[in-house]
C-alpha cells in the first residue's frame, strides 16, 4: 500500500516517505531555507561582535595568504566565489 501525503504549503498530493513528513519535497527545500536564515539571523543578533571578529580575522588570513603565496590564494579564492 502507497501512503499518499497532501502538503502543508502548497496542498499537492505526493509520496510520503517518511512518518514525520508533512511537506513535498519541493516545499521542504524552500521552508528548509528559511528556517536557516532565521537560525543564521537568530545567531548574528546574540552574537554580533563574535561575528564581526572572525570575519577580520578570515579577511586578515586571506590578505597573510595573497601576500606570502600568490598562487596559492588564486586558486583558494576561485573555490571561495
Amino acid at each position: 500500500m502507497e501512503d499518499k501525503l497532501v502538503c502543508e504549503k502548497c496542498g499537492k498530493e505526493t509520496k510520503r516517505k517518511s512518518n514525520r513528513q508533512r511537506q513535498c519535497p519541493r516545499c521542504r527545500k524552500k521552508h528548509q531555507k528559511e528556517a536557516d536564515i532565521r537560525k543564521w539571523t537568530k545567531y548574528y543578533q546574540r552574537n554580533k561582535e563574535k561575528v564581526k571578529n572572525l570575519a577580520k580575522k578570515q579577511k586578515k588570513a586571506l590578505y597573510e595568504l595573497r601576500r606570502r603565496h600568490p598562487t596559492e590564494y588564486k586558486s583558494i579564492y576561485d573555490k571561495i566565489r
